[in-house]
């Protein structure tokens, strides 16, 4: 599985401060992670390629092949099909 490109500032996200990188530098999606359910919403945890994780919104979620990964990973077709609650799943690539 290839990184996904998300762009220079992860769909407006501040980079996180553990992580320095040029504001040139290409945000990558590793993988999805995990999903928590907050109300009727979904946030998904991301890996991303300098290393760091954050949690996002579908929104900034919903074209990404990783989520498409994760989908499959769980055996749900649609994002509103993935069980409620917080979900860990072991890596994507294993």
């Amino acid at each position: 599985m290839s990184p996904t490109t998300v762009g220079s500032s992860r769909s407006g996200m501040p980079k996180p401060s553990t992580t320095w990188a040029p504001d040139d530098t290409k945000w990558l999606v590793d993988e999805i992670t995990a999903h928590c359910w907050v109300g009727n919403k979904v946030e998904f945890l991301v890996k991303w390629n300098l290393g760091d994780s954050t949690w996002e919104p579908h929104a900034h979620c919903r074209n990404l092949e990783a989520l498409d990964d994760y989908l499959e990973l769980h055996g749900a077709q649609s994002v509103q099909r993935l069980p409620k609650g917080s979900q860990r799943t072991h890596s994507v690539r294993e």
